[in-house]
């Protein structure tokens, strides 16, 4: 390839890497795509892709020791964890088999391992080895595991996203540090898989960015399934003893000493930066990430950031959406800008929970609170949901004056699938009342979002000039054939 030069490259083979060598491929531009190792990223490898078919797993698992409810009987699972952990990378293959090399030389992109450093704002080095000059460059490096410096952490052992997903056999007791999603999500599929789980999270709740009542719902399930929940806790050192973990955990005045077989971390990230020399470029860094503006931009203007790496929300759609955006301003001249008012997120335990825009405590806390107002419908009002035996759950819609959508949060079956509806309102600018006045097919799932229109209605009634006409024009009928 010599010194090639390109219109763009991109530093990163994960979704927004991908994202944005592919759109810069398909429009004519000449692109090199850079990894270090392989394509895919942190979503396919170890994240997305292979936490929901371990979730998979872990929740046919349930369902079969759970049958009786539907009028089958139950089954005494036993599971064959390696066999699990096969289904997860085979699934990881067959999805992976989209996102090779040749997939994006095909696409018209040049593809090359072995990482990049910047020698400056236009040279890159790739491999340690060979020199390519660029207009225009988009870093897309992710973000990786940084665990907390507990003391005897590091000593005694500990797996995380990663490690988890080259575990040979089931934990038999698990300690998890950190009860966001991943530590939710993970936490219950082992749980249901085997493992006797606990949960050892700093706040007073489980996924505290969630409004509270979501929090409680899933807290209360996750104790009906056997899992112990240690809140306002904070994991103060671990030692080891005869093969044996025990993670000393700190509960107001307490003590309290939990004895595993394995500790999943899964509190902690930092950007993916150290190995890119970004200091020969002159690119500026805080201790979240790459410094971005609104645009994507950099300090050195022809130079992007996106995803993970420069600090933001970490999504893997929010990495593509960011990505859409940095090569429409890179190869087009573009002044597009990201807006943050708006991003989904899906929390994939069971009830799954999904959620976009704000709670009613965070609306508040911009709008006078006259002026917001709470819609909330039960599941067990969705005769689908009731149908699958999947009643427990809720969506609770926050709307503001001229029934403006300020946010929704769902949990329950299939929560993140009615959430797109409310995401596209929210963007164009739907009210609450179209959203009733749509269509919604039954029984579907998503009959959810109807019936919360339905409850604005039932809670504000009709405008007291519709009833007054109402009674003109039965007043007048009666006149006229009386």
């Amino acid at each position: 390839m010599g010194n090639a030069h390109y219109d763009l490259i991109v530093i990163g083979g994960g979704s927004a890497g991908l994202t944005a060598a592919t759109i810069g491929a398909r429009v004519g531009a000449k692109v090199l795509l850079v990894d270090k190792e392989s394509l895919g990223g942190d979503c396919l490898h170890y994240g997305c892709v292979p936490s929901k078919a371990l979730i998979a797993s872990a929740r046919m698992a349930h369902r079969m020791r759970n049958a009786a409810e539907y009028g089958i009987q139950p089954v005494d699972v036993a599971v064959d964890f390696k066999k699990v952990m096969k289904r997860v990378w085979d699934i990881k293959a067959d999805i992976g088999q989209h996102e090779t090399p040749e997939t994006f030389r095909t696409l018209g992109a040049d593809v090359m391992l072995g990482g990049a450093r910047f020698v400056d704002e236009l040279t890159l080095e790739i491999g340690g080895r060979q020199r390519v000059t660029t207009d225009k460059i988009i870093i897309a490096t992710g973000s990786k595991a940084s665990p907390p410096p507990i003391p005897g952490l590091a000593e005694s052992g500990f797996i995380d996203h990663v490690a988890l997903f080259h575990l040979e056999t089931l934990p038999k007791r698990l300690v998890v540090i950190g009860g966001g999603p991943v530590g939710c999500e993970m936490g219950q599929a082992l749980s249901r898989l085997g493992s006797e789980v606990t949960i050892v999270q700093k706040a007073s709740r489980l996924l505290p960015r969630e409004d509270a009542q979501v929090s409680e719902l899933l807290q209360a399930r996750f104790r009906e399934e056997g899992m112990q929940l240690l809140l306002s806790s904070a994991a103060s050192k671990i030692s080891v003893a005869d093969s044996e973990k025990k993670v000393f955990v700190q509960r107001g005045h307490d003590e309290i000493v939990v004895d595993c077989d394995e500790i999943l971390v899964a509190v902690g990230r930092r950007a993916v930066v150290a190995d890119l020399d970004l200091a020969a470029a002159g690119i500026e860094t805080n201790d979240r990430g790459i410094l971005v503006n609104d645009r994507l931009q950099t300090n050195i203007s022809h130079i992007y950031a996106v995803g993970d790496c420069n600090g933001g929300p970490q999504f893997t759609h929010w990495a593509e959406y960011e990505a859409r955006i940095a090569v429409r301003n890179a190869l087009f001249r573009g002044s597009s800008k990201r807006s943050m008012a708006i991003i989904p997120w899906v929390t994939f335990t069971d009830p799954e929970i999904a959620r976009v825009g704000l709670t009613f405590d965070e609306a508040i806390q911009h709008i006078p609170e006259n002026d917001v107002h709470i819609h909330q419908v039960p599941l067990s009002k969705v005769d689908r949901a009731v149908c699958e035996g999947e009643s427990q759950g809720f969506i609770k819609v926050v709307v503001g004056a001229k029934d403006r959508i300020l946010g929704v949060s769902v949990i329950g079956i299939e929560a993140g699938e009615a959430l797109s509806e409310w995401v596209l309102a929210m963007e164009h600018h739907i009210s609450l009342a179209d959203i009733g006045n749509a269509i919604h097919a039954y029984p579907t799932l998503g009959r959810v979002n109807r019936r919360v229109a339905d409850d604005r209605f039932m809670t504000h009634g009709i405008s007291r000039w519709t009833t007054r006409l109402f009674g003109q024009f039965k007043a007048r009928d009666s006149e006229e054939h009386g």
